[in-house]
């Protein structure tokens, strides 16, 4: 994972939401695979997870990190579109 990738995954896992939709679209505007992007972002998702069970987050942080992935879906969705390969 480059740098970048680890800096999403840190910013969602930190509920952090200017930085993490700025680098999102940088990423994006330099070609990095959109799967990339939603892949750092499922790890983060799985610290908030971590998170929560351990009692550190509330179901608050959780309803806050889903609107965050969902903010980087919209930024990143349409251009899944053409990356997506299928096999026939």
């Amino acid at each position: 994972m480059t740098g970048e990738l680890l800096r999403i995954k840190e910013l969602i896992a930190e509920l952090d939401e200017a930085p993490l939709l700025a680098i999102v679209k940088e990423q994006m505007a330099k070609g990095e695979e959109p799967m990339a992007i939603i892949g750092a972002c499922r790890e983060g998702m799985q610290i908030v997870g971590e998170r929560f069970a351990s009692k550190e987050y509330f179901v608050s942080d959780l309803v806050v990190s889903a609107e965050l992935f969902d903010e980087v879906m919209t930024i990143v969705g349409p251009q899944l579109v053409g990356s997506v390969k299928y096999c026939v």
